[in-house]
């Protein structure tokens, strides 16, 4: 597995005190839709995904797979005996002959980077996105759809491929940016109120469900986002993080995970820039009062978001957002971010 599968999913928020959260307008990027439909919030939320299925993300799609396929991020080398979900690539033969697994795996999906236009008739229309393909020639284990509206092609094999690909709908990522682009000023009172409040630096804060815990990170925080109770895990100046091994293979029902990490100014992992890490795609850009708000995704991290608030001097604060199964609660909670009045 690679050390960017295993590292945490940084955000990079640099505050500007006279910013206020409330967006006044956005931008998102290509084969995203704008705004969402209760039919679209219904398929991503799995309306029609088998019973036990759980949601797996690539950067711009989702679809449902059984509870236990392993989940495999582009250079991860995993062997499995469940299915697979890879993103990024098709699993490579090298790897599973490497790691003595049959090849190709009995059952998978695979998200693939895909053109925004087609020429042609559709094959068929799931959720609203027309689907081309299948395409079987270049890789004859697969076949291989084209989403254009979603930029994607999904690769599928198997004896669940047809029910997986009637699952596909908008990903987390696409979910929680059109919320924070469109909540209102009432509906984001409204949530503040009934919140829990997390101060990411003496400046600014952001609130989370008033479920969630807020607690002081630990060096365990290098295998986040991980399964458990969602927590906010706030990191202060002088805490040692170093990386470390992964502790297992990463499974389906562990791939999208609610939760929050805050970097105050001066904390860091050890041996990590405060900067963005490369390869992140600018999805959103919101200019509430006097300051920018960037929202940026990494095609190695499609179940976080990168979030950049600019303007204020060198003070860095680094936060990360996990998406979740419902990325209506990230988008809530980056609308969130304002100044605080009680430093």
């Amino acid at each position: 597995m690679t050390a960017a599968a295993l590292m945490v999913g940084l955000v990079i928020v640099l505050v500007t005190p006279a910013a206020s959260a409330r967006a006044t307008s956005a931008t998102t990027g290509s084969g995203r839709p704008r705004s969402l439909t209760p039919a679209a919030i219904a398929a991503h939320l799995g309306r029609d995904a088998p019973e036990g299925w759980v949601p797996v993300d690539g950067p711009t799609a989702r679809v449902y797979v059984p509870v236990g396929w392993t989940v495999a991020m582009e250079g991860d080398c995993l062997g499995t005996g469940t299915g697979i979900v890879s993103v990024g690539q098709l699993p490579t033969r090298d790897c599973f002959e490497f790691l003595s697994v049959p090849y190709p795996p009995t059952d998978g999906v695979a998200f693939l980077a895909g053109p925004t236009r087609m020429k042609g008739t559709p094959a068929k229309n799931v959720h609203g996105f027309a689907v081309y393909g299948p395409d079987t020639k270049t890789d004859p284990d697969w076949a291989i759809y084209t989403v254009p509206a979603l930029a994607t092609r999904l690769a599928v094999r198997g004896a669940d491929a047809d029910r997986i690909l009637a699952t596909l709908a908008l990903p987390a990522s696409t979910v929680a940016i059109d919320t924070a682009r469109s909540i209102r000023p009432a509906a984001l009172d409204a949530y503040e109120k009934s919140g829990r409040v997390a101060t990411m630096s003496v400046a600014y804060k952001m609130f989370v469900p008033s479920t969630w815990t807020i607690t002081e990170a630990s060096n365990a925080l290098c295998l986040w986002p991980q399964p458990g109770p969602p927590t906010v895990f706030i990191v202060r100046p002088g805490l040692s993080l170093p990386s470390c091994p992964g502790t297992g293979i990463p499974r389906s029902q562990n791939a999208l995970v609610d939760g929050a990490v805050q970097y105050w100014p001066g904390a860091g992992p050890t041996g990590s820039a405060t900067t963005a890490v490369n390869g992140e795609a600018r999805l959103l850009t919101l200019r509430p009062s006097t300051s920018i708000v960037s929202v940026y995704q990494s095609a190695l991290r499609p179940a976080v978001l990168d979030v950049k608030v600019a303007g204020v001097a060198a003070a860095t604060t680094i936060v990360s957002v996990g998406l979740g199964r419902d990325g209506r609660v990230a988008g809530r909670i980056i609308a969130s971010i304002a100044p605080n009045p009680d430093p």
